[in-house]
Parts: structure tokens; sequence; C-alpha cells
């Protein structure tokens, strides 16, 4: 489902086990600016591939 289309309907149907959190919650949650921005960093730093599939 495209992008444009959650702006049009809105939240889509998640299951129960699902919830929208807000990104400045997200990263509130993670201490703030820069805690957030050194997880997304290592997190973005890792070779997805060879430690999934290799």
């Amino acid at each position: 489902m495209p992008l444009a289309s959650w702006a049009r309907r809105g939240r889509p149907a998640l299951s129960s086990r699902c919830a929208v959190v807000a990104f400045d919650d997200l990263v509130e949650v993670y201490g703030g600016r820069k805690p957030f921005n050194a997880l997304v960093r290592e997190l973005l730093d890792v070779d997805y591939f060879g430690a999934w599939l290799e």
C-alpha cells in the first residue's frame, strides 16, 4: 500500500499486538536526540545481508 493511501485513509488497521508510536515519543524513550542518533548510527552500520543471509 503506497504511503499516499495512508495519508488519505489515516492509520491502517493493525493487529492487537501492534501500536503506532509517535516519533518524538520514541526519541524520548531512547534518551533524547544524541542517544537516539547514536542508536540509529549503530543500527545502520551493519552489513544486514551478511548478518542474516551468509
